[in-house]
C-alpha cells in the first residue's frame, strides 16, 4: 500500500538509505486510494474495483505490507469488509525486506 513512486522504485524511500523498489510479484494499491476526499473508507463497490483493479485476487491469501507495517492495515480492514479473511500483515515491511537485502524489483506491477 506504498506510494505509486516508491513502489516503482522512482521515489526515494522517507529512511535514509532504505532502496525504493517492492518485492517479487508484489501488486500495489496505495493506502490513499482506499478512502475518499473526505478521508473515509470507500464504499464496498468501490474498494472491490480498486482491488481488482490493482491485480489484487481475493480466492487466495493475501500478505499485505507498506513500509513499516501501519498503512497496510487500512488494506486489511478494507480485505475484511469484503468479506476476505484470509489476509495478513507482514509487520517488517518494506523496512525489514529492504534492508536484509532480499530481492528488490523495479517498475509497475
Amino acid at each position: 500500500v506504498r506510494s505509486a513512486g516508491r513502489f516503482a522504485g522512482i521515489d526515494p524511500e522517507p529512511r535514509p538509505g532504505l532502496s525504493s523498489g517492492h518485492m517479487p510479484g508484489a501488486r500495489n494499491l496505495p493506502y490513499t486510494d482506499l478512502v475518499g476526499i473526505d478521508g473515509t473508507m470507500l464504499s464496498d463497490t468501490a474498494l472491490r474495483a480498486k482491488v481488482v483493479a490493482a491485480g489484487i485476487r481475493l480466492d487466495r491469501p493475501l500478505i499485505a505490507t507498506c513500509g513499516s507495517g501501519t498503512s497496510a492495515c487500512n488494506l486489511l480492514l478494507a480485505l475484511q469488509r469484503l468479506g476476505h479473511t484470509d489476509a495478513f500483515l507482514y509487520d517488517g515491511s518494506w523496512t525489514e525486506w529492504a534492508t536484509r537485502g532480499m530481492p528488490i524489483e523495479r517498475g509497475s506491477a
